[in-house]
């Protein structure tokens, strides 16, 4: 059985989520993580890729994402999302199963 890019995406995702709640700043993609490290974010993970980015406007060292998400999302989500993990990020909101949020790049 192959796996599918949504899998690997997901995986990937799930990896991340961990290597970044166990601090690991010497692994950001997780990578050296055992399967029990990871696999515990899968559900997190699985929330995550609901959210869906529909548009994006660049701007001068900052980008602007607006998309679509389940209804019940907060702005905390929006924010550990989306949010640069050493830039940060501002201006986060949901409301109606849409979100949006500015992203530093600078």
């Amino acid at each position: 059985m192959t796996e599918t890019q949504t899998d690997r995406n997901l995986t990937t995702l799930a990896r991340r989520i961990a290597a970044k709640k166990l601090g690991r700043m010497d692994d950001l993609w997780g990578n050296t993580l055992t399967d029990d490290e990871w696999k515990q974010c899968l559900p997190e993970a699985e929330r995550w890729m609901k959210f869906e980015v529909t548009q994006r406007i660049p701007g001068y060292g900052h980008v602007m994402v607006i998309g679509t998400c389940p209804p019940d999302a907060t702005v905390a989500e929006v924010e550990a999302r989306f949010h640069h993990w050493y830039f940060g990020g501002r201006d986060a909101w949901v409301k109606d199963g849409r979100f949006g949020c500015t992203i530093h790049t600078d």
